[in-house]
């Protein structure tokens, strides 16, 4: 009986503070509707080339009557790695700077060493605050394109392995 009680009551304590948290959490932020977004954290394979893959300029338009979000990217690689699936997340800021809404973006083209990539994408169904007057946008992820090792082509393989084969045939009777 004691037991029920006493797990019951710490459940109702658990609950309790899980409530004050998010409480505490939305109130600490001036209108208390994004105070539970995660701040963006690059990765470490980013951090690794930020100094040389930027994004030179990100240009985003929101179409309001259309619902869509059109975002042009420019990124330059001055690193020795080509690179793939470059994560860009923008944050919509309205006009004391401060977030009313993010959207994540992935380039799955790849950018070449050395080389500056445009690319053009679209998202359909966006439904962004109207409080946003403008966008923040950065690289926070990215994946390094590993060229795989040269092999000999099949067709000379399987000849070096029937000439060892009928060599060995010769010197056996």
């Amino acid at each position: 009986m004691h037991g029920i009680f006493w797990g019951k009551m710490g459940i109702k304590a658990v609950v309790f503070s899980l409530i004050m948290y998010a409480a505490t959490t939305v109130s600490a932020t001036p209108d208390g509707s994004k105070g539970l977004l995660p701040p963006v954290k690059p990765s470490k394979t980013y951090l690794t080339l930020s100094k040389d893959l930027l994004l030179e300029k990100s240009d985003v338009t929101i179409k309001d009557k259309e619902n869509k979000v059109k975002a042009v990217f420019t990124i330059t690689n001055d690193s020795k790695e080509n690179v793939t699936d470059v994560k860009i997340v923008c944050l919509f800021v309205d006009q004391a700077q401060k977030e009313q809404d993010r959207e994540t973006w992935i380039v799955h083209d790849t950018v070449k060493a050395q080389t500056t990539g445009i690319s053009t994408m679209t998202k359909d169904n966006k439904a962004i605050s109207k409080n946003a007057i403008g966008t923040q946008c950065q690289i926070v992820d990215v994946k390094i394109v590993k060229t795989p090792p040269i092999a000999a082509p099949q067709g000379e393989e399987k000849e070096s392995k029937g000439a060892a084969s009928k060599a060995a045939t010769k010197g056996n009777p």
